[in-house]
């Protein structure tokens, strides 16, 4: 039988998505990045298509092990390479291959993320880990965007924290634009930004992407109440 229990890993949390990115002509006031490290020897990802990924950890070093599951099924673990630096996630992990059936060898898994103040969140990119059954095809992982499980970050104090979300800077709204339940392309339009609106930023952008508040919304899953991700190029710009 391909599928095996797992001891239980860490109960999940519903949080807020805490990640964006960088605006137009001007971005949000800066602050000195954080250093964060891990409380404790891992942590857990998981993927908004199931798979929950187990990342060893020592510090703001990360590996040198992961193992993927759905559920209380095992997946395939592989050696992982990375670190944190500053706010930053960034690591790999090259697959183990030896599991009868393997269609093709599935390579190395590239994960990247940030570090908000409630939450971590990012993407995944590689070839899925799939097996050929008796019933078919079996896939067990495969990338996605994923948030991070609970909390499990220590971060420094930044130089000069912003006590108030204000202190990020206000966007103005320069062309009608939608805006969306999580960032990235990944999301669902929830509403529409009309030119000459101003709305503060929540979370430091990042890839063009920012959470800006005061909005007139009712609450999402992952997405704080009242705030909503919206894409700045060509229709944000910012002052502090």
């Amino acid at each position: 039988m391909l599928l095996r229990k797992i001891v239980d890993s860490c109960a999940r949390l519903a949080a807020a998505v805490a990640l964006s990115a960088g605006g137009l002509l001007a971005s949000p006031t800066a602050h000195a990045a954080a250093n964060c490290t891990v409380d404790g020897q891992y942590f857990t990802i998981h993927q908004d298509n199931g798979f929950d990924i187990m990342v060893a950890a020592n510090g703001s070093t990360l590996g040198p092990s992961a193992h993927s599951n759905k559920g209380n099924d095992m997946g395939p673990a592989g050696t992982l390479t990375g670190s944190i630096t500053g706010r930053k996630i960034d690591f790999s992990v090259t697959w183990y291959t030896n599991q009868y059936g393997l269609l093709g060898d599935p390579g190395t898994a590239h994960f990247t993320g940030f570090i908000g103040d409630n939450l971590a969140d990012g993407n995944s990119t590689g070839k899925p880990w799939q097996v050929k059954a008796e019933d078919g095809i079996t896939t067990f992982w495969a990338a996605s965007h994923w948030n991070s499980v609970g909390y499990p970050f220590i971060c420094a104090a930044d130089d000069t924290p912003a006590t108030d979300p204000k202190a990020l800077g206000d966007a103005t709204v320069i062309a009608d634009t939608d805006i969306y339940d999580k960032p990235d392309g990944k999301g669902t339009k929830i509403g529409t930004l009309l030119a000459g609106e101003v709305h503060p930023v929540m979370e430091p952008c990042r890839d063009d992407w920012c959470r800006v508040g005061r909005i007139e919304l009712g609450g999402y899953e992952g997405l704080p109440n009242g705030t909503a991700w919206v894409y700045s190029k060509g229709f944000l710009t910012f002052s502090p």
